[in-house]
């Protein structure tokens, strides 16, 4: 018999909902008879399914999807109070009624506030994914296709004014790295048009990867040199899975909530404006 129930709620982004999954361990390493469910939309629950640390991914309906968050939130906290949880958890910016844009609002104080407080992690704070064996299989099986002995991942869709990354970005990375030795490997669903250019003016190995989106963090086990624009590949690669020791360029628009506490890093560098990111590569 569970000790206790608890659910968390969030309905996105991506790196959003990997961050809260250190929620999730969190209780399970405290208390492994705590029944940890997690509720999120239909289109994010297959960043959950195989998660370790969660008993039971609860999808919500398509309804939800023009619902603005306040009144998601009211509506859950409302419901889902009866429904026998000790405890419902909105730690997301978003969600949270203490997302104010004031220094509290960061993802670390929102779930102190959220969980009841918090204040000593049973685990790393960093997110906790499991991939599948087909996620695996899809990343290995670009690996072989490419040619380098370099390789260097590159995050370029991002779906926030949170980045600082654009094309004069893009371009000094193919200056800078503008050898066979090289593989520069761009990740995400869309394929960026500006690439079929940059193959035929640059001697790196350009690449495109539109991969599933967990199967990028065994895809970043291989690489040499990671320049993410905190946004959802970036979460992802920070998490578990991935190892703590790969250089990272982030390009982000000030300090952001979503990686500034993430202390498991030891080899990476922020950068908030464009001109000391152009700097560090010159």
């Amino acid at each position: 018999m569970s000790s206790k129930k608890i659910l968390i709620v969030n309905f996105g982004g991506m790196g959003d909902i990997l961050n809260t999954t250190a929620i999730a361990c969190h209780h399970k390493m405290e208390d492994s008879s705590t029944e940890v469910d997690f509720l999120t939309k239909n289109k994010y629950d297959f960043l959950l399914r195989n998660n370790i640390y969660i008993d039971r991914v609860i999808s919500s309906g398509s309804e939800f999807d023009s619902w603005g968050s306040e009144v998601i939130s009211k509506y859950f906290r409302e419901k889902l109070s009866f429904d026998g949880y000790s405890n419902v958890l909105f730690a997301a910016p978003y969600m949270s009624p203490l997302y104010d844009k004031t220094e509290r609002s960061t993802l670390l104080n929102i779930i102190y506030e959220e969980t009841s407080g918090i204040k000593e992690w049973a685990c790393d704070f960093m997110p906790y994914v499991f991939l599948s064996e087909e996620e695996i299989n899809e990343a290995e099986f670009f690996i072989s296709g490419t040619s380098g002995q370099i390789k260097i991942l590159i995050e370029y869709e991002y779906f926030s004014q949170q980045s600082i990354m654009d094309i004069e970005c893009i371009l000094k990375l193919c200056e800078k790295f503008n050898d066979p030795q090289y593989d520069l490997i761009f990740s995400g669903k869309n394929k960026p048009q500006y690439l079929n250019s940059l193959s035929s003016k640059y001697n790196c190995n350009i690449y495109h990867y539109s991969g599933s989106f967990l199967s990028n963090a065994h895809l970043y086990n291989y690489m040499d040199l990671f320049v993410g624009c905190s946004s959802g590949i970036t979460c992802l690669t920070a998490s578990s899975y991935c190892k703590h020791d790969i250089e990272r360029l982030e390009l982000v628009r000030g300090s952001h909530w979503s990686t500034e506490f993430w202390k498991h890093l030891s080899n990476r560098n922020s950068f908030y404006n464009k001109k000391t990111f152009i700097d560090f590569l010159q």
